[in-house]
C-alpha cells in the first residue's frame, strides 16, 4: 500500500468518525431540546410511581422500599413476573439517586434514554454498512435523529421502547457480523441479553434463521 492511499484511508476514518460524532450530537441535542421544549421531567413532579411510570415505575419503587420485586400496579400485590427486570432495576437505581419521585428522576431517566436513542442513530450507520451501503446507512440515521416518535420515546415515555430499540440493532450487527463460531457464540449472547431486557423481540427469530 502506497503511502497516498494510507493517508486517503487515515483521512476517511478521520471524515467518518466526523460524521459520527456529528450525527450523535445532533440527536442527542434534538432530545434534549424536546425534553426541555415540552417540559417532560414535569411528569414526575409531585407524581405517585403509578402516574410517572406505571407498571416499570411501581416495580421499581418496590424494590426500592425493600418490598422485592412486587406490586406492579401501585396496590400492595406480591410477587410479579410482569415484566423482566432490567429496566425496573434501572428505573430503582434512578429513584434512589434522585430520592423517589420528582422532576430531577424523570429528566435522569429521559437523559439516559435519549442518549440510548442518540447512540441508535450511530448504530444503524454502522448496520447500513454491514448491509453493503453506507449511504443508506447515514440516511437512515439521520432519519431515526430527528424521527418525531423516536424522539417522544426518549423523552416522553418511562418504559424500555428506547433501550429495546439500541439493543435490537446491535443484535442485528452482530447477527450479519458472524463468521465463525466464536461471532455466533457472541451474537447469541447479545440475543439473550436482548431477550432479558424484553421478551418480544423472539417473534424474530424465524426471520433470523432465513
Amino acid at each position: 500500500m502506497s503511502a497516498a492511499t494510507r493517508i486517503e484511508d487515515v483521512r476517511g476514518a478521520d471524515a467518518s468518525r466526523t460524521f459520527l460524532l456529528v450525527l450523535f450530537a445532533a440527536a442527542l441535542a434534538v432530545r434534549i431540546g424536546a425534553m426541555f421544549a415540552l417540559d417532560t421531567p414535569s411528569i414526575g413532579r409531585g407524581a405517585s410511581a403509578w402516574n410517572f411510570g406505571h407498571e416499570p415505575a411501581c416495580i421499581a419503587q418496590a424494590l426500592l422500599d425493600g418490598r422485592g420485586y412486587t406490586d406492579p400496579w401501585g396496590k400492595g400485590t406480591d410477587a410479579t413476573a410482569w415484566l423482566t427486570p432490567p429496566y425496573p432495576l434501572f428505573l430503582a437505581a434512578c429513584l434512589k439517586w434522585c430520592g423517589g419521585v420528582n422532576g430531577g428522576v424523570a429528566a435522569l431517566v429521559m437523559l439516559v434514554q435519549s442518549v440510548a436513542s442518540a447512540l441508535t442513530a450511530v448504530l444503524l450507520v454502522a448496520l447500513g454498512r454491514e448491509v453493503g451501503s453506507a449511504r443508506v446507512g447515514k440516511l437512515a440515521g439521520w432519519l431515526f435523529a430527528l424521527y418525531p416518535i423516536a424522539v417522544s420515546n426518549a423523552v416522553q415515555l418511562v418504559w424500555d421502547t428506547t433501550f429495546v430499540a439500541c439493543f435490537l440493532t446491535v443484535v442485528v450487527i452482530a447477527l450479519l457480523r458472524v463468521r465463525s463460531a466464536a461471532s455466533a457464540a457472541r451474537a447469541g449472547l447479545a440475543f439473550g441479553a436482548l431477550l432479558m431486557l424484553n421478551p418480544a423481540p423472539l417473534s424474530l427469530v424465524p426471520v433470523a434463521a432465513v
